[in-house]
């Protein structure tokens, strides 16, 4: 939560670039953390008034590192698929 935070707050004044050399992540992460700060603001705003800042905080971690993990998996079914791929050619 706070390279998504942090990464927030430095987008308005700082290139992707820069801001992914500050927090040492890619270009990739950056983008994918300010979307995700874009598509999730409405309902983090929401949930604060309804749940609580706590609350809110916990169900904003959860949607973050839910979105991360599916994206982790599709990256590992496109390696996998690239090593069959290569398999496939040397048979």
């Amino acid at each position: 939560m706070n390279k998504l935070n942090r990464a927030v707050e430095l987008a308005a004044v700082k290139p992707r670039d820069a801001l992914a050399d500050e927090l040492k992540i890619s270009e990739d992460e950056v983008e994918r953390l300010l979307a995700f700060h874009a598509q999730d603001a409405s309902l983090y705003a929401a949930e604060k008034i309804t749940l609580g800042p706590d609350a809110a905080e916990e169900m904003r971690r959860y949607r973050l590192t839910g979105d991360y993990e599916a994206f982790v998996s599709v990256l590992g079914m496109l390696n996998e698929a690239r090593h069959i791929d290569q398999l496939d050619l040397c048979v």
